[in-house]
């Protein structure tokens, strides 16, 4: 998983604005996550996981994590869910957050000095490249 150690620039976003309304998201609020460039910061965490970091103007969260298992986590939107992370390989992850109202699949990719996010909710499905930094 040491690919994804560093930090990562949003440069590209496609879809999003579809995926937060496909959540429920307000108006004011997927405005908001529209115009945000976040960035994100993998470190490592324990033996078996990764602690993520987003920062933006908007807001800044973090999240420690630990492979296959459930930990509680706050979305920048603030709603509760309980998100699982499976390594892949070592270039690839994926999150499923749980919520009452729908479920998110997250697969992150390493492809050289690029993150692509790909995020599905039911039907819906938003992509987001980061690059290293």
């Amino acid at each position: 998983m040491s690919a994804f150690i560093g930090k990562w620039k949003l440069v590209e976003s496609q879809n999003f604005d579809e995926l937060m309304k496909e959540l429920g998201i307000g108006f004011i609020t997927r405005k908001i996550g529209n115009t945000t460039k976040p960035v994100i910061t993998f470190e490592k965490f324990g033996e078996n996981g990764l602690s993520m970091k987003t920062e933006s103007t908007f807001k800044t969260s973090e999240l420690p994590f630990n492979f296959g298992q459930e930990v509680e986590e706050t979305t920048a939107d603030g709603r509760t869910v309980m998100s699982t992370f499976t390594k892949n390989s070592d270039v690839q992850m994926t999150q499923l957050q749980k919520h009452p109202d729908a479920d998110t699949l997250i697969v992150r990719q390493i492809e050289g000095d690029m993150m692509t996010v790909t995020a599905s909710v039911r039907d819906v499905v938003s992509t987001r490249k980061y690059q290293k930094i």
